[in-house]
Parts: C-alpha cells; sequence; structure tokens
C-alpha cells in the first residue's frame, strides 16, 4: 500500500468507506455535477487520488491539446501510480508543446521518470542543466549522484538472483516475514464483507495480514492479529513465533489515521492470540511502524515521524530490559537522512537492512545494509537486481539457507520476490615455504580491491587454516602477515556462482630479522611499563608490546621494511624509525638504544591540494586523516583554491578520507616522507 510508504506514509488520511461493486461511482456527488473533465480531474489531483485523476486528464486531453498544466498532471499521476511509460509520454507532449522545455517545479520529476525507464544518460544530462539554474537543489544534487553512479550498482549483480512470489495478486502485497514454514504478509486484497477501506491515491484496499504456504501453494487470512477493520501490519514474530508486535491504527487514541505499535502473545491454553497492548512509549500524535525484533540482544527496531527525528521517518531501536522497554534511540546520522528511511531487519550475523530514498541509490526506494564496529558505521547498496529504479523494501532473511524475501513495485504494483543469495567459502591454509609447515597465528587481511574497505582481519589455527566467506565476481586483495615473515598479498574473484566452495595453498617465506632492546628515559629518569606499538610498514601490522618495570623493552624487527616504533605513557611519546636494512642477516645481534621521551608531540606540516579528477579546485571543503599508529583523527579544511595544510603528529602511515565516517580511504601517505600531499576527489 503507497500510502505507508511513500510521502507521509504513515498518515492514513485519505482512508474512504465505499461500497464494492460500483468503482467509479463513489466519485461523483452532487458537488461534481455541471463540471467539466478537468475540472473533475485536478480535485481529484489535488486530493491525490491519481487513478482517477489520471482517467479524467486523459478523457480531456483526447479532445483538447491545453492547457500545459494537465499535460504536467497526468504525467505525475502516470508517475504516482508506476506507470513510467506512459508518464514520460507526457511529459514530452509537454515538452514539445513548450518550446522543448519544462517549468522548473516538475523537471526532477522528469529526471525520476527517465531513470524508471533506464535511460540514465539523458536523465544525467536533464538534471546537470536543472541544476546550472537550480545551483545547491539537494534533490538535484542526489539524482546527480545517482545517476553518475549508477554502472556501480551493477558491479555485484552474481550475487543474487530474484522471482516472483507464487502468493502475488492484482493488489498490493509487500512486507513479508517468515512464521514457522509460513510466510506472512501484507495485502491490501478485498477482504469479504460489503464495506472496504481504500486509500485514495489508487482505490486499493487498506492492507492486512495473510499467510501463505509454498508447500501447498495455499493462501489464507492470517486472523490471529487482524483487529482492526482499517488497517494491520507490518509485523515481527520472535520466542519461536509466540510473540508478536505489529502496527496498526486500531487504538481510539490514534486519531486521524496514524499508526502505532501493538503488542500480543499466542496463548497455548486457548490457541488464540491475546488482546494486543499498544507499547508504552508511543504517542498519539506521531506514527509508529514497520516493527522489527533483534532476538539476540532482545531489541525491537522501528519507524516513526516523531519531531526528533533528521527527515521524514527515522528508524529507531528500544531495547527490552528488565521487564520494560527502554527509551527508543534513533539508530543515527549514518543510517537516517533527511529523507525516509523504513523497513529495518536486524540479521544473525549483526547487519541492519533497511530501505531509503534518502541515500545515494537507483531510484526510489533502495535496500541497503549497514554494519556496525570500532571504526564507525559502513553501508552499501544491495544494488542490482535487488534494487531497481523503482521501490524496492521490506528485506528478511531466512535462518536456515541463504535465501530471502522483499517488495518491490518495479512491476507497477507492490508485489513479493523471493531472493537467492549466493556466496563463495573462501578456505586458505598457509605454510612456511620451505619445509611446509602449516602456520598458526598468520593475520589474514581481506579487502575489497576497488574500495580499500577491510571486510575480514582472520587468524589461522594450528593447522594454518582460516576461511571467511565472498562475493562471487567481486575483486578482493587477501594479505598475509606473520611475525619473522614476508607479507604475502594475492587477488581474488571467483565470477562462477556455483562454486561453494574454493581452497587454496598458501606458502610464505621468511625474512631476516634485527633485534632492538630499548630503555626509555624522560630527562634521565626512567619511563616504566610504557604502552610500545611496533607498526611494519610493509604489512600495515600493528603489534602490540609492554616496557617492563626497569624501562627496557626488547622487540624483535623485519630487516627487510621499514618500521616504526612507538612509544607512550601517559603525556610521555617517543618513537624510533628504523629504515630498511638491505645487508641485514638473520639473527645479526641486538641493536642497543636510548629513547628519550618527550611531554610534546613532534609536530610536521605539510601542505597540499583538493582537486576533483578534472584538476578543478574543490574549495572550502572538509577532509579527515587518521595515522594507523595512534588513531588519532584530524581534520583539514580546503581554501578557496582547494590547498590545505596537515600536521604530521610522529613518523606514520596516514589514511585520508572525504567522508566523516572513514567508510573508505582515498589516499595512504608516509608521514615520514611525505613533502606534498595531492588528493583527487572520488565522487
Amino acid at each position: 500500500m503507497r500510502a505507508i510508504r511513500s510521502g507521509n506514509f504513515f498518515l492514513l488520511l485519505s482512508t474512504l468507506i465505499i461500497w464494492c461493486s460500483p468503482v467509479y461511482a463513489q466519485n461523483y456527488t452532487v458537488s461534481f455535477l455541471g463540471k467539466t473533465d478537468l475540472r473533475k480531474a485536478n480535485s481529484f489531483y489535488k486530493k491525490k487520488n491519481y487513478e482517477e485523476a489520471a482517467r479524467l486528464y486523459s478523457s480531456h486531453l483526447a479532445t483538447k491539446d491545453t492547457p500545459l498544466k494537465a499535460k504536467i498532471a497526468l504525467a505525475s499521476s502516470l508517475k504516482q501510480l508506476y506507470r513510467p511509460e506512459e508518464s514520460e509520454n507526457w511529459y514530452r507532449k509537454a515538452l514539445a508543446s513548450n518550446n522543448n522545455e519544462l517549468p522548473s517545479y516538475c523537471q526532477l520529476d522528469f529526471v525520476e521518470v527517465l531513470i524508471m525507464n533506464g535511460k540514465i544518460s539523458e536523465a544525467n544530462e536533464q538534471v546537470k542543466q536543472y541544476l546550472i539554474e537550480n545551483p545547491g537543489d539537494e534533490k538535484g544534487a542526489q539524482l546527480l549522484k545517482e545517476t553518475s553512479q549508477y554502472p556501480s550498482f551493477y558491479k555485484d549483480s552474481l550475487q543474487y538472483t530474484v522471482q516472483p512470489y507464487f502468493a502475488n495478486s492484482d493488489f498490493s502485497d509487500y512486507a513479508p516475514v517468515y512464521f514457522h514454514n509460513e510466510i506472512v504478509f501484507c495485502s491490501s486484497r478485498p477482504s469479504d464483507g460489503i464495506i472496504k477501506h481504500v486509500e485514495a491515491s489508487n482505490e486499493q484496499s487498506l492492507s492486512h495480514l495473510f499467510v501463505s504456504n509454498s508447500s501447498n501453494q495455499s493462501i489464507n487470512k492470517f486472523n490471529g492479529l487482524n483487529h482492526s477493520s482499517k488497517h494491520d501490519g507490518p509485523v515481527t514474530f520472535w520466542s519461536n513465533y509466540t510473540k508478536a508486535i505489529y502496527c496498526s491504527n486500531t487504538d481510539d487514541a490514534f486519531e486521524n489515521g496514524k499508526l502505532t505499535l501493538l503488542y500480543s502473545e499466542f496463548m497455548a491454553d486457548s490457541k488464540e492470540w491475546s488482546k494486543p497492548v499498544v507499547l508504552p512509549f508511543t504517542d498519539h500524535q506521531f506514527s509508529y511502524g514497520h516493527p522489527a525484533f533483534d532476538e539476540t540482544n532482545n531489541t525491537l527496531y522501528f519507524v516513526s515521524n516523531i519531531p526528533q527525528g533528521l527527515g521524514g521517518t527515522d528508524i529507531y531501536r528500544a531495547q527490552w530490559k528488565d521487564g520494560h522497554w527502554d527509551a527508543p534511540i534513533n539508530v543515527g546520522a549514518s543510517i537516517n537522512t533527511t529523507g525516509d528511511e523504513m523497513y529495518p531487519f536486524p540479521s544473525k550475523e549483526g547487519m541492519l537492512y533497511f530501505s531509503s530514498n534518502g541515500h545515494t541509490g537507483m531510484g526510489g526506494l533502495d535496500i541497503y545494509a549497514s554494519h556496525t564496529d570500532s571504526t564507525g558505521t559502513y553501508m552499501t547498496n544491495l544494488g542490482h537486481p535487488v534494487n531497481s529504479a523503482f521501490d524496492d523494501f521490506s528485506l528478511v532473511l531466512s535462518d536456515a539457507s541463504p535465501t530471502g524475501l522483499f517488495s518491490s513495485n518495479r512491476t507497477g504494483n507492490d508485489d513479493i520476490f523471493a531472493v537467492k543469495i549466493y556466496r563463495i567459502t573462501l578456505d586458505l591454509d598457509i605454510s612456511d615455504q620451505l619445509n611446509y609447515k602449516p602456520l598458526q597465528k598468520c593475520i589474514v587481511k581481506v579487502s575489497d580491491q576497488e574500495t580499500g574497505e577491510v571486510k575480514y582481519i582472520l587468524n589461522t589455527d594450528k593447522n594454518g587454516h582460516t576461511s571467511c566467506t565472498l562475493i562471487p565476481g567481486k575483486n578482493y586483495s587477501i594479505k598475509i602477515y606473520k611475525n619473522g615473515y614476508a607479507m604475502k598479498s594475492m587477488e581474488f574473484v571467483e565470477y562462477n556462482r556455483e562454486q561453494a566452495h574454493v581452497k587454496k595453498s598458501i606458502a610464505i617465506t621468511r625474512t631476516h630479522q634485527r633485534y632492538v632492546k630499548a630503555k626509555l628515559q624522560y630527562q634521565s629518569i626512567l619511563v616504566r611499563n610504557c604502552e610500545v606499538k611496533l607498526l611494519d610498514y610493509s604489512s600495515d601490522s600493528i603489534m602490540t608490546y609492554q616496557a617492563d618495570s626497569t624501562g627496557s623493552f626488547l622487540c624483535q624487527i623485519n630487516s627487510d621494511t621499514t618500521a616504526l616504533l612507538y612509544f607512550k605513557k601517559d603525556n610521555l611519546y617517543g618513537y624510533a624509525l628504523f629504515e630498511k636494512d638491505e645487508d641485514a642477516r638473520e639473527n645479526s645481534g641486538i641493536t642497543y638504544m636510548t629513547i628519550p621521551m618527550t611531554d610534546s608531540i613532534a609536530i610536521k606540516t605539510v601542505n597540499g591540494r583538493y582537486q576533483s579528477t578534472d584538476s578543478a579546485t574543490v574549495a572550502h571543503t572538509k577532509l579527515y586523516y587518521r595515522s594507523r599508529i595512534n588513531r588519532k583523527v584530524q581534520t583539514l579544511v580546503t581554501d578557496e583554491t582547494g590547498a590545505f595544510t596537515a600536521s604530521l603528529d610522529a613518523p606514520g602511515i596516514y589514511d585520508f578520507y572525504e567522508k566523516e565516517d572513514l567508510s573508505k580511504t582515498i589516499l595512504t601517505i608516509d608521514g615520514s616522507t611525505a613533502s606534498w600531499i595531492e588528493i583527487k576527489k572520488t565522487e
């Protein structure tokens, strides 16, 4: 049901009570007598009854060629009804009748229709022209980004296959969830009875819950939680499907079509669901919906339009703790935007899937996957074929197999699709190159070769084995580290998605080692129990040690690469840089050093410039950079020429980023040798 997904999607203000039999009779009242089709169409258009508006505009324009606004309104109505080819046809007729120009207010709607019809290059040119006349328009900038990046949404398409679900109808079917060996979903297919409730924009019944079984192809009303004559669903189940939370506009306190969240339990004795109870944190002035319960963390995710949000609708979470619900928390700006975020789904693997029209996507609502670790929240657009130029939403995944279900209106109507997810398990066996002895405690870093994002950091077991799950057709960089061995780098890609397992045996070579024994002092006073970090430049690996109570420290350093020792104790700092030693031999002795500690960090100032790919200036833009050894994040701002100054705290490796979430490294420099920093804009 589109009213529960788009625009003010929680406000069911357009609910009408109508008779089932006449399709259009209910629209004609005394107030319409004597009015022309154009005036009737305008009235329906203002009320967002696009089905009737489109019919009447078409009737009027079949005999008359004016006015321009009628053609645009018809094109807009057809767009709202997800009939993009017809919509494009009328936008082009409006263009032809107006010196090949459209009014500013509908130019981006035309761009979106072109995207729906797969005409990405034309859409890109149209939005560029729009931005020349409307610089700074946020929606225009977003559409430019989407049309410019469109090919990237197809790069991982080998990992999915998509098929329509058997229970689809000519009505809206959406928001599926797993229920035992069946599927419970929302549908606007008519219920039994003389009177039905409909949404004015498309005259479809408001949604109720149905249950389907693919083994016998059965579809029935899910009566257990249908407590409303208006709207019920979506729903989430947990505790072996005996507990449920669903959204509905049943409760009298939630007036004017607003939705609330209801809780119910299945009672084993009576074989019935308990009387629903409104969740205590809801407020009748606002709407709440799209519940999804994370049983692992006892956390409910949901969507609301409460004023504390960042945009139209935001995703929130509330934890069930000590017998009550904690106050809901907004999941944050890394996920929520000024647009609409909805249909959250927390997976068993710790991913949060959701739909949004506020992030860069393929058009309409797209489905995204996000995960959070100690360094931040990272988000991925699932891309084609899960996402399309239309609304794609409400993904759920099966616990039993790599499959799932989601909803989309790519066919012109809300339908449910089954998705199969392909993954490849990569098994690695790592050994010594000389004696082929398995090597345990090797560090294996697996990164996305295109973005540089680290996907896994693994350790080999006593048999030298480790494994990870990868996406078919995607290019990965794999680096293997072990103290005393040279870093091994390799690339991996597998295009055959039916190849469930790939096994590789890798031998790594020993390196020449040298030993350093250091004594740490501050103004002739020993610095005891100091933290020590060793950064190997060739492998990017960082080892952490501790100086002893005498202020001394002994470690082994790879002679074949540059290495940095970094010392820190309270507000005291010190470091020692070791260059690659071509003449070193294994076990060549110990180097003794005294490291002077200081209460101030040595600062190195390096100038640079930030430019676009065509060398144009990128002025007044904030960039971020982080030291790999102390993880300190600093910011810089370019001037009107794109120039900037970076202050490097000490020798070491520094990563530069365009985004505050530090999700994608755009440049890496060696602080000890850098004298000028040249950065090219990636987007």
